[in-house]
């Protein structure tokens, strides 16, 4: 079985993290396959980083706008736009969205993925931990609110 879970950044110590680490070493340890993805970075050095930019396809200045509206809310924005910036030396193209697409398993800890949740399928399981951003609007293209998004999710015929 391959399980992929996603996040926006996967840091150590970080609460959504360390449940995402826990859950990594659980999967192994049944022997099935498992991948950690970051939508923008980490300071684990296996875990596949940049997923959303496998999949933007907004032109340069919109996503320079985004990524500087979501820097500009942070206490250290240097520190993270240093690890932003390393991440692309780590970044694989294509390698997350291929992990992703053909996973038997998606976790989405969300509550702050919102870039890529416009890819949820039915059987996807999506983790809200309710501990981080209360909203999924400011840089969705279809500025979908999450009370929203999980009433939808409750709402989808799973079987």
């Amino acid at each position: 079985m391959k399980i992929a879970q996603m996040h926006a950044i996967v840091f150590y110590g970080d609460s959504i993290s360390n449940i995402m680490r826990a859950n990594d070493e659980i999967f192994k340890e049944k022997n099935w396959e498992s991948y950690l993805i970051a939508d923008l970075f980490s300071d684990q050095k296996d875990v596949y980083v940049k997923a959303s930019k496998d999949y933007a396809k907004e032109p340069m200045l919109l996503k320079i706008s985004n990524l500087f509206s979501q820097f500009i809310k942070t206490q250290n924005k240097i520190y993270y736009l240093k690890k932003y910036f390393e991440a692309s030396i780590n970044y694989k193209p294509g390698k997350a969205k291929e992990i992703i697409e053909k996973a038997d398993v998606r976790i989405w800890h969300y509550g702050w993925f919102y870039n890529l949740f416009k890819y949820f399928h039915e059987h996807d399981i999506i983790s809200y931990h309710g501990i981080t951003y209360p909203y999924l609007s400011y840089l969705s293209d279809y500025n979908i609110y999450s009370k929203n998004m999980l009433q939808a999710t409750f709402d989808m015929d799973l079987l």
